[in-house]
């Protein structure tokens, strides 16, 4: 196969990711004593953290890379699983310009190009690079499967599934460790389901969800189980209907603790129209402070959940619905009383903030805060260890992957924003965080009203609770 002969490709790393070991593969690495700061290993640690669900980490080493075009590609490759594609294309492009032609890069931007919708562009670039391309790199041809699906090209799908499926890699690794497409059995149920072929799609899905899996790779498994999700709903049967609603519940939920909200809200878009439980019928919710605590459930089932600033801004949410609210008015605790005295708009109508923003030396995170993160930060430090015990990688994976993301924004909003920081951004994250880590609790402890929050709490510069069944709160 070609390519460069890299660090991570001289030592056999490479061959062991694509053999699906990426601890094998890490340890062979490191065994080289080589430096962290060196562009080649810089490189592999950036693959091999974005693998692993770390993105804070693979943004780091991809900085360390250097600014060679392999730097360019892994970066592009972090940039899309953020879901900033028009950021990685115009990022390749610049780092191509001027060098020789590069068919891998080419093609990665052929499929960023795809995905945000630019078909007459990306379809001349398809039928090039299919007669450029070498068919032994699989790197390259598992890219175009992703371009051929997204575009229905059936005879580029139908030849580019029968190459896939004679090749024996677990997973798409290129030889120089700047990119791993993830398991080659997902770009075959790609393809399967573009060309029409229900029962192979459903087959390819679940094997990669099973590689993926077992290699400790969260991000790449939610991925597997949306696709597979959508295959089902489109393929399955009567009783397919429950499984692909806990695939889509699964991923959105492996979304959300790496940091991926806008993942995560797509996933929640699709729960929402379903047939869920927790969205028919009439929902008669509870939300009650009691000392430090909360009552939370239904009339007819409630628990007791701790101290939480999440409960305070989904109370006062719940108390103005399909109401925007300002992010301010939530991160300064606004009281529900003030908010609805203050809604007299329609809903669609943004309330201006009716608090104060933080000045350039008061930290966003108040303690209440910041006790929150720590208390997650230590349940993920728990688990992780807890799911190695039982051979579960996956759960280890994504518990450490959500500690790093978790422990990278409390440090971030710990510190007083500086001279010209855009404050509501940040009170954004933060409040978005407290929300999350609030309904996290309330599924825990009655699922129904957790599930319902979770489909229902819009986040971002302004927020609301837009539910859609019959719902009544009773908050005092």
């Amino acid at each position: 196969m070609p390519g460069p002969v890299t660090l991570a490709r001289s030592v056999g790393a490479v061959d062991r990711l694509a053999a699906g070991d990426l601890d094998g593969a890490d340890a062979l690495v490191a065994a080289t004593g080589a430096d962290p700061e060196d562009p080649d290993r810089a490189l592999w640690d950036a693959t091999s953290a974005l693998l692993r669900g770390r993105l804070a980490m693979a943004a780091a080493a991809v900085a360390r890379a250097g600014a060679g075009l392999g730097a360019a590609v892994a970066g592009a490759c972090l940039l899309r699983e953020q879901d900033r594609p028009a950021e990685a294309e115009l990022g390749l492009r610049a780092a191509t310009e001027g060098h020789p032609s590069s068919v891998l890069a080419d093609a990665l931007l052929a499929v960023l190009v795809a995905e945000m919708g630019r078909d007459a562009h990306a379809r001349p670039e398809l039928d090039r690079l299919m007669a450029e391309r070498d068919p032994a790199d699989l790197a390259v041809t598992s890219l175009l499967a992703e371009l051929a699906a997204d575009l229905d090209a059936y005879p580029e799908a139908t030849q580019l599934a029968d190459e896939l499926a004679a090749r024996p890699e677990a997973l798409v690794v290129d030889p120089t460790g700047a990119l791993c497409a993830g398991a080659r059995r997902a770009h075959l149920g790609r393809l399967a389901h573009a060309l029409g072929r229900g029962p192979q799609a459903v087959a390819h899905h679940t094997a990669a969800i099973a590689v993926l899996s077992e290699a400790g790779m969260p991000l790449l498994v939610a991925h597997a189980r949306r696709r597979l999700a959508t295959v089902l709903r489109i393929w399955g049967d009567d009783e397919d209907w429950d499984r692909s609603l806990g695939l889509l519940a699964g991923a959105a939920d492996a979304y959300r603790r790496l940091g991926l909200g806008a993942r995560a809200g797509e996933a929640h878009v699709v729960l929402g129209r379903s047939d869920d439980p927790a969205l028919g019928g009439r929902l008669d919710g509870v939300l009650l402070r009691r000392g430090d605590g909360w009552v939370v459930g239904t009339e007819t089932e409630t628990a007791i959940v701790g101290p939480n600033p999440g409960l305070d801004d989904l109370a006062l949410l719940v108390a103005v619905p399909r109401t925007a609210v300002h992010v301010l008015d939530l991160w300064g605790g606004l009281g529900a009383r003030a908010a609805q005295r203050g809604t007299d708009r329609p809903w669609f109508w943004p309330q201006r903030p009716r608090t104060t923003p933080p000045t350039a030396g008061e930290p966003l995170a108040d303690p209440a805060t910041v006790a929150r993160y720590e208390a997650r930060l230590a349940e993920c430090a728990a688990a992780g260890p807890a799911a190695l015990v039982h051979g579960d990688r996956l759960a280890a994976a994504l518990a450490a992957a959500e500690r790093e993301s978790l422990a990278a924004e409390l440090a971030w909003v710990s510190r007083p924003p500086e001279e010209g920081t855009d404050v509501v951004a940040r009170a954004a994250q933060v409040v978005a965080t407290r929300l999350r880590l609030a309904v996290d609790d309330l599924e825990a402890a009655v699922p129904v009203v957790g599930r319902h929050l979770r489909y229902t709490v819009r986040t971002g510069t302004f927020c609301s609770y837009e539910p859609e069944s019959e719902v009544s709160w009773r908050l005092r």
